[in-house]
């Protein structure tokens, strides 16, 4: 079995950036070749990169964000990790995978809306 260890759900605010980690606590690095979240719904799959040697990262990018739908959505995903030796786990099923819309936006004095920096 595979563990991950902190809070499983992914909650996205459309167009934001966003970034979960995920760290293994009962399997060796060297023994993951990939890992991937996957929201059957959503007809989407990202694969997590390994940062630092020591954890996972899905992230997404305000465009890929946007580009999901523009309301309150609540689905699943899972975590599926492909091993060495041809071995497939899933990590994490049926997780919570909720998008929220953007309520209130920064308007940036130009006429346009957006974080001003």
């Amino acid at each position: 079995m595979i563990t991950t260890s902190g809070d499983t759900s992914i909650r996205i605010t459309h167009g934001d950036s966003y970034q979960k980690t995920i760290i293994f606590e009962n399997i060796p690095f060297d023994s993951i070749e990939a890992v991937y979240m996957t929201c059957k719904q959503l007809n989407l799959q990202k694969q997590a990169t390994l940062n630092d040697e020591d954890y996972y990262q899905i992230s997404f990018t305000p465009e890929e964000t946007s580009a999901l739908p523009n309301e309150k959505l609540e689905t699943t995903y899972d975590l599926t990790v492909y091993l060495t030796k041809d071995k497939v786990k899933t990590a994490l099923y049926n997780q919570p995978f909720i998008i929220v819309p953007k309520i209130n936006v920064v308007n940036t004095g130009d006429g346009t809306e957006g974080v001003s920096l």
